[in-house]
């Protein structure tokens, strides 16, 4: 599951001689392969309107990997939150493409300017201004997110945010009737629940489906003009997915919804812990079988393990008494498991036990370690839509954890709708 796809919109080369050029844009293709990303990079969607990189004549890719790294880590620092972004800003970030989505569309609703770079490369079909905002917003809906490959959850969930912001704007019928059929009756299945999390109550009464247009054509934008440079990309990183194919999982990973991050804005570079070895536990659980084991006979899988996950580390909340951050997350995260009542937390509790058992004896053979020791260890965690970064300082890398293999990536996980990614630095 790529989770930090990275894509050029441009690239310029420009060289003295000819000859100086050869062969670099295939290095400029490695370089971006092997460089290292800024964790606030893979985990939040980043756009950056352009990189300047002097390459020496005879660079290799593994130097021109060492610049783009250094540039990356000098940009992100002037990083500006998507919805309080001003227009001359180099770089703008939001938790994901949906909330980025969501960001475009409650500024056209309000009417608001959309002319700058940022606010165009979001979505270059409803880039129009000439068209009606129902126009604009049915292809803002319509248009693919930028990885087709991922799963579709971020695409739902960035339809159940955007419907009721159109309900309550009045725009939701000119909206709709601008769909195409498949994607209407999509859309039709799915706002009652988004309007009851954000408290609207609305109903929408349309025409029958064979009096609505089937297809809304609308032209494509063309992109703008860049200024030169030695070597130079507009650079933007696509987060998930296109179309829903599967249902939202009910166990979301908890990172607040996409409307509420508007007005409250989450950190960029993430925020700092004494617990964020907890991670680690993802790794400890999985060597011993917790994908599979953690399900019970009739129970949905995905659902049964976030349960159990989500009681164990309100077991390792009392035991150890996490920090602030630590500890809201874990409280976030069992209000969305429905956990948050002490009857069904104590009944999800027994199923926690043994795992706490297994987690302890495992810490003890394989890295000769107390559990309470491997999970307090200092670090910050970068949360957002489907992804979840811990990057903990290389100064305190603990051998005895990478020996084990505590810190390997676990990846996309089903029953948490997550990628989890460790990082040094």
């Amino acid at each position: 599951m790529p989770d930090d796809a990275l894509r050029v919109r441009r690239l310029r080369l420009l060289a003295r001689e000819p000859a100086s050029g050869q062969g670099m844009p295939t290095r400029i293709e490695d370089a971006l392969h092997v460089a290292s990303r800024p964790p606030a990079l893979a985990n939040r969607f980043v756009l950056i309107r352009r990189l300047r990189l002097a390459v020496p004549q005879a660079a290799s890719a593994q130097s021109i990997a060492m610049l783009l790294e250094r540039e990356w880590d000098r940009v992100m620092n002037a990083a500006q939150f998507i919805d309080r972004a001003s227009d001359g800003a180099e770089v703008v970030w939001a938790l994901s493409e949906g909330h980025a989505r969501l960001a475009l569309l409650s500024r056209w609703l309000a009417g608001e300017n959309d002319t700058a770079w940022f606010w165009r490369r979001i979505a270059p079909a409803a880039a129009h201004a000439d068209q009606l905002l129902a126009q604009r917003a049915a292809a803002l809906l319509m248009e693919p997110l930028a990885d087709p490959a991922q799963s579709g959850s971020i695409a739902q969930d960035w339809w159940h945010e955007a419907m009721p912001l159109l309900l309550a704007s009045g725009h939701a019928r000119a909206v709709l009737e601008a769909l195409p059929l498949e994607r209407r009756m999509r859309l039709q299945a799915q706002p009652a629940g988004a309007a009851a999390r954000r408290g609207a109550a609305a109903s929408m009464s349309l025409p029958p489906a064979a009096a609505m247009p089937r297809e809304a054509t609308l032209p494509l934008a063309q992109d703008e003009p860049a200024d030169g440079a030695s070597v130079a990309g507009d650079f933007d990183r696509p987060r998930p997915a296109a179309e829903p194919a599967v249902p939202q999982p009910a166990s979301r990973l908890a990172h607040g919804s996409l409307a509420g991050a508007l007005s409250n804005e989450p950190p960029f570079a993430g925020v700092a812990t004494d617990w964020a070895g907890l991670w680690l536990l993802v790794p400890v659980l999985l060597r011993n079988g917790f994908d599979t084991e953690a399900a019970a006979p009739g129970d949905p899988c995905a659902e049964r393990q976030t349960a159990v996950f989500a009681a164990l580390l309100s077991l390792l909340q009392r035991h150890h008494r996490f920090d602030a951050p630590t500890a809201e997350w874990v409280e976030a995260l069992l209000k969305r498991t429905g956990l948050a009542n002490e009857g069904a937390l104590s009944r999800a509790l027994e199923s926690a036990r043994p795992w706490w058992r297994t987690a302890r004896q495992a810490c003890a053979q394989h890295a000769r370690l107390p559990l309470g020791q491997l999970l307090r260890r200092p670090g910050e965690m970068l949360v957002s839509p489907q992804r979840l970064d811990i990057v903990f300082p290389l100064r305190l890398q603990d051998i005895r954890v990478r020996r084990a293999g505590f810190d390997i990536d676990p990846g996309y996980l089903p029953w948490l709708d997550c990628v989890l990614r460790f990082h040094y630095r």
